[in-house]
């Protein structure tokens, strides 16, 4: 997908000039009113509208792509994190991604170059071999052979998604070897259902956790906020579940790695909480 152009976002990039100009006023009007914000407005629809225009009108490719990566926007991080999050405030983690951005002219090549440096091997690669070596099993992936990722890196993007069509170069490749059916499908990814998870069997669990104490003493997010989102996430008015999914995996990683072993439950918490996950049963999957 990263080499090939086969991610969804790929195909929205090559949106971002025909749908924002940042040079027009009414654009800079709103990026201006969406960085002013009074606190706790941001939480608002309009909020959060302004905030995407915002993204989609800067120059700086990798605030336009930052929409299509990001659990938290630039300005729900001011209004969501606490102190002790706030230093982290002064420069923005996007500024990561401007090196892979510039010097190419295709934004869709540009977001999948930005990623083949960061989420391919620092998320999904990540995520393959811990569990494939917690089974001792050694995984490997052929279409990361280098001299494949060389050759692909040195196509044009518009000969790997002609005609807007994702991965429209390797899908013909395959079409001798697969079912038309095969390589046509509706893509689909390896998701699970974190939505009805935090508003069913782990509702609870993340209510307990990230309304705490202890998670409070860490000042990384204000509790007025997690209230807020978890109101607004029960309730179906904001789909915020990403970000609380988040937060409910980094509490439980302070819980079982950075927390004084004193203090540690007896129980570790991932497997607390694969056995609510259990309890969701494989058709939910």
């Amino acid at each position: 997908d990263e080499s090939m152009l086969g991610y969804p976002r790929y195909q929205r990039a090559l949106e971002w000039a025909a749908t924002v100009d940042p040079h027009k006023a009414v654009d800079r009007v709103m990026t201006w009113a969406a960085r002013h914000l009074p606190e706790g407005l941001s939480r608002s629809r309009l909020g959060r509208k302004l905030n995407y225009v915002a993204m989609q009108a800067d120059r700086r490719a990798s605030r336009r792509y930052a929409p299509n990566i990001m659990y938290f926007m630039e300005n729900e991080k001011f209004d969501a994190y606490g102190e002790a999050l706030r230093p982290m405030l002064r420069r923005s983690s996007l500024d990561l991604l401007e090196p892979y951005f510039a010097g190419i002219a295709s934004a869709a090549a540009a977001a999948a170059w930005a990623d083949l440096h960061t989420y391919l091997p620092d998320d999904l690669l990540v995520k393959v071999d811990v569990a494939s070596m917690a089974f001792g099993l050694e995984a490997r992936s052929p279409l990361l052979d280098h001299h494949l990722m060389e050759w692909a890196a040195a196509i044009p993007a518009e000969q790997k998604m002609r005609g807007g069509v994702s991965k429209s170069l390797f899908k013909a490749a395959v079409a001798r070897l697969l079912p038309h059916e095969v390589i046509h499908r509706p893509k689909m990814g390896f998701g699970v259902p974190v939505d009805r998870w935090l508003t069913g069997p782990m509702a609870g669990l993340a209510r307990d956790l990230l309304t705490s104490e202890r998670f409070r003493s860490r000042g990384l997010i204000r509790p007025d906020w997690i209230a807020w989102a978890m109101a607004r996430n029960h309730d179906g008015r904001a789909v915020l579940w990403h970000r609380l999914w988040a937060l409910l995996m980094l509490e439980l990683w302070y819980r079982e790695w950075i927390d004084p072993a004193e203090i540690r439950p007896a129980v570790p918490a991932t497997q607390v909480t694969a056995e609510v996950m259990m309890t969701v049963g494989a058709d939910h999957c």
